[in-house]
């Protein structure tokens, strides 16, 4: 088993580094290659390394990997909606995943909810960049805004049950995740696709927020306060 998961992450290793290239020097042939494979060796890892799975972590894998492979047909009529949904589903699941158990909201310093204000300014000055660029996707970007910086605070409440690995490892990968899908709706909305390095800046956030969170939720790393 270990010679196995030796060489799934030589894999992935692999395919990210062709997906970072093909992004930063925008070959999307490469990208057709090394995008779908990146979330199933993920996936694979993560259900070969722990004995008590959560299902949730893999159906945010699935989704974000569907998500991911829509993103190669942006030619295609309302796929962008398709896409955004499948990420939305994603997310929801992390946030499911982060929140679990319920109970270690109970112990979360309270001052750590003012910290909520950081990420409501935050989502207000994105949208208000973007706004005069959404036409009838206002609606759909508030919702998708709202949801993944929800993720991301989920991650923060984890603070008071847990400790070391399984609160940063979470906690920095949603914050990943935020500026990946910053970059990718700047690069969407504000500059119709031609943001130089848009995609590549996207990457090189995206890949690595899913593994932080994935390692951070497994079992075996996570330690309790």
């Amino acid at each position: 088993m270990k010679q196995f998961k030796i060489v799934l992450i030589a894999l992935f290793i692999v395919f990210s580094a062709i997906e970072i290239y093909a992004a930063f020097t925008n070959r999307v042939s490469l990208k057709f290659v090394s995008t779908p494979t990146l979330m199933p060796l993920l996936a694979i890892f993560y259900l070969s390394s722990v004995s008590k799975r959560n299902w949730f972590i893999v159906a945010a894998l699935i989704f974000s990997l569907l998500g991911d492979v829509l993103n190669q047909w942006q030619s295609i009529e309302n796929i962008f909606m398709i896409e955004t949904g499948a990420f939305l589903v994603a997310l929801v699941c992390y946030i499911i995943a982060l929140s679990q158990p319920i109970s270690h909201f109970k112990k979360v310093p309270v001052a750590y909810y003012a910290l909520l204000i950081v990420y409501i300014a935050y989502g207000i000055f994105i949208y208000s960049v973007l706004n005069p660029f959404l036409g009838d996707m206002r609606l759909p970007a508030i919702i998708y805004l709202t949801i993944v910086l929800l993720m991301s605070f989920s991650a923060l409440t984890r603070i008071g049950q847990y400790r070391g690995y399984s609160f940063w490892l979470p906690f920095i990968g949603t914050l990943a995740f935020v500026a990946s899908d910053t970059f990718l709706a700047v690069n969407a909305f504000k500059y119709n696709g031609q943001l130089k390095y848009g995609d590549f800046l996207t990457t090189i956030f995206y890949i690595p927020a899913q593994v932080l969170i994935v390692l951070g939720l497994m079992p075996k790393n996570e330690a309790t306060a």
